[in-house]
């Protein structure tokens, strides 16, 4: 008698599951069928990580944890997770709401204060947001759009996030800083985990600095962010906070700073442009796609820097564009 074939077993999301005492299997099958049903699995448990993050998208999270307890078990002891995810309880938001007028009231107080949130209004230091740069909740929420690589190989990446968010917008956004004019600032000044920022491609911007830290605050992520919270913000703008337990606030009256890896920045408008020169080089093959990326830049209205280790370059106009295309790809 032939031995018979073993039988390969089935994929059962069960097996992968770790547990969490506030989820039932049932909720979590129901889930998976859901999930299902959009979405053609890859291979058997091959587009796991794409499921969980179904699964444990805001929406879904807000949904099922109501109170302060509830969300404190979403991500246990880890309260910077629940921020970035847009899911924290009304506990811990009030505590981050006054860290943050504090900080306010702080550097309100001195000539020095006074001063640092005049030069970011003004755009006198070069504050850099970033389009290219892609968190792990990034593509979670609703108010996802096309980052990273999708941006860094496009010829429109300007156009397409300025069509979406406009020259000026009241959500606050991030922003890394440089404290010295823009036209002098590169890679060198700025010794931060988030300096890959400016390796990138993005819009300098003005506005006003909610809270300048020396750490990245692991603020809300606007990409995570579901229906009920894009609705609830609709009229007064996103809300970014920051807890003191991460972030690491620049008062200019102590010290003398001279960069920040994180600004939340309000009621910002754009102010310029900028790619660095290695995406120009490496992503586009040739000296025509080089081109029609920077001017999608510069049809916008606004001087675009070429970054570098370097001055930036700054291109004003085609005229500069084309200099800059011959000297780059001869």
């Amino acid at each position: 008698m032939k031995d018979q074939k073993k039988e390969k077993k089935k994929f059962d999301p069960k097996d992968f599951f770790f547990h969490d005492p506030m989820v039932g299997t049932g909720d979590l099958i129901r889930t998976w069928k859901e999930y299902i049903e959009k979405k053609k699995p890859l291979s058997s448990g091959g587009d796991l990580r794409d499921w969980m993050q179904f699964w444990f998208a805001p929406n879904r999270l807000a949904k099922r944890a109501r109170t302060d307890f509830e969300r404190a078990g979403i991500f246990p002891n880890k309260e910077e997770e629940r921020r970035a995810h847009a899911v924290q309880g009304k506990s811990e938001q009030e505590a981050d709401k006054k860290f943050l007028r504090d900080y306010q009231a702080q550097i309100k107080s001195t000539p020095e204060g006074k001063k640092m949130i005049q030069d970011f209004q003004q755009g006198k230091i070069g504050i850099f947001h970033s389009i290219t740069y892609e968190s792990y909740v990034s593509r979670q929420g609703n108010t996802k759009e096309k980052r990273g690589k999708e941006q860094e190989k496009s010829v429109t990446p300007f156009s397409s996030w300025y069509k979406k968010f406009g020259k000026a917008g009241k959500n606050v956004i991030s922003t890394i800083s440089i404290n010295a004019n823009p036209k002098y600032c590169t890679t060198r000044h700025h010794d931060g985990s988030n300096k890959r920022v400016m390796i990138g491609i993005g819009f300098l911007l003005k506005g006003y600095p909610v809270m300048v830290s020396e750490e990245d605050v692991m603020s809300q992520n606007l990409g995570a962010m579901s229906d009920d919270l894009i609705e609830f913000w609709k009229d007064s703008g996103t809300a970014k906070r920051a807890s003191k337990k991460v972030a690491k606030p620049i008062d200019p009256s102590k010290k003398a700073w001279k960069w920040a890896d994180e600004v939340l920045l309000d009621n910002w408008s754009v102010n310029g442009t900028f790619i660095h020169e290695d995406i120009l080089k490496n992503n586009f093959q040739d000296s025509s796609s080089a081109k029609a990326v920077c001017m999608d830049a510069l049809k916008l209205g606004f001087p675009l820097f070429i970054m570098s280790s370097s001055e930036p370059i700054i291109i004003q106009d085609e005229e500069d564009l084309d200099d800059f295309i011959e000297e780059a790809f001869g």
